[in-house]
C-alpha cells in the first residue's frame, strides 16, 4: 500500500512540476512543494464540487489569493496544464489502440473508441477555441472565458515549453498504471499491461474532467465496461476503485496540510510579479 500511495504522491508532485514549468517563464520564484500544497488542498475541496470542472479548480483562486497572480493568468496556465495531460493521455491511447488494431489484435476493447471519439469532440472544440474559429460563441460563457485564458498563455510560449509540459504529462500514464497494478495485483485481480494503459488513460481523462464530484460513479462504470469481457466481476472493480479512491484521498488529505497553512499565513506570503 505504500508503494500506491507514493505513486500518487509522484503523480500529483507532476502535475505540480508543470505548473511550475509555466510560471518560472513568467519570473514567479513559487516552490514546487508549494504548488504541490496547492494543487492537493484545490483538488481536495473538487471531491466535493458539482461544478463542471477538474484537478484543482479553485487552485487559480488560491494562486491569485496567495501570490497576487492575476486571475486571467492562474486561469490560463491551470487549464494549458489540464490540456497537456488531457491531449498526451488521448494521444497515448490512440496509438496504442491503433497499434494493437493493425497487429490484428482484438485485445482493444469498443468503449475505449466511444470515449476517445468524445474527447476528440472536446479537444477539437477546445482547440478552435484556442486559435479563435469555429462557432465557439456557442459555448457557455465560462468556457468562453476560461479558452480566452488558455489562448492568451498559449500564444506565450515557447516550443521547449510545450515539449516539457508534454513530457511530463505523458509521464503521469505510466505512473497512475503503476499504482493500478500495485492495487490489483495486491488484491490478487493481475490485469493486462494493455488494461492497465487504458484504466490509467481513463483516469487521466477522470482527473481533468469532472462531471459529478470527483466523476464518482462515473468513473467506475468505465473501469467495468472496460473489463467486463475479462470475466472480472463489476463488484470486484467497483471494490478496488473505491479502494483507489480512499487511497487517493489520503495522499491528498496529507499534501494539502500545506496548503491549509499557507492559506492560514498567506498575510505573510510572497508577492510574485508576473
Amino acid at each position: 500500500m505504500l508503494l500506491i500511495i507514493a505513486s500518487y504522491a509522484c503523480l500529483h508532485l507532476l502535475l505540480a512540476l508543470m505548473i511550475a514549468l509555466l510560471l518560472k517563464r513568467r519570473g514567479t520564484g513559487v516552490p514546487v512543494w508549494q504548488l504541490l500544497a496547492i494543487n492537493a488542498y484545490a483538488a481536495l475541496q473538487a471531491q466535493g464540487s458539482f461544478a463542471v470542472s477538474g484537478y484543482a479548480a479553485d487552485a487559480p483562486y488560491l494562486l491569485r489569493m496567495l501570490y497576487h497572480i492575476p486571475l486571467n493568468v492562474s486561469q490560463g496556465l491551470m487549464s494549458y496544464m489540464g490540456l497537456a495531460v488531457f491531449f498526451a493521455s488521448a494521444a497515448l491511447g490512440f496509438f496504442t489502440s491503433l497499434g494493437f488494431w493493425l497487429a490484428g489484435s482484438d485485445l482493444v476493447p469498443s468503449i475505449y473508441w466511444l470515449v476517445f471519439g468524445a474527447t476528440l469532440f472536446f479537444s477539437i472544440t477546445v482547440v478552435m477555441g484556442i486559435f479563435k474559429k469555429g462557432e465557439v460563441h456557442k459555448l457557455r460563457r465560462s468556457w468562453l472565458i476560461r479558452i480566452a485564458n488558455l489562448h492568451a498563455v498559449f500564444t506565450a510560449t515557447n516550443a521547449g515549453e510545450v515539449l516539457g509540459l508534454l513530457v511530463l504529462a505523458a509521464l503521469t500514464i505510466p505512473v497512475q498504471a503503476l499504482a493500478l497494478s500495485l492495487l490489483f495485483n495486491a488484491f490478487g485481480v493481475p490485469l493486462p499491461d494493455l488494461y492497465l494503459a487504458y484504466l490509467a488513460i481513463f483516469a487521466g481523462f477522470s482527473l481533468m474532467i469532472s462531471v459529478l464530484p470527483g466523476n464518482f460513479g462515473i468513473r467506475e462504470l468505465l473501469m467495468c465496461l472496460l473489463v467486463a469481457h475479462l470475466g472480472i466481476s463489476p463488484l470486484v472493480v467497483i471494490s478496488l476503485m473505491l479502494v483507489d479512491r480512499v487511497l487517493q484521498l489520503l495522499v491528498l488529505s496529507v499534501l494539502s496540510s500545506g496548503g491549509y497553512l499557507l492559506l492560514k499565513n498567506r498575510s505573510s506570503g510572497q508577492r510574485i510579479a508576473i
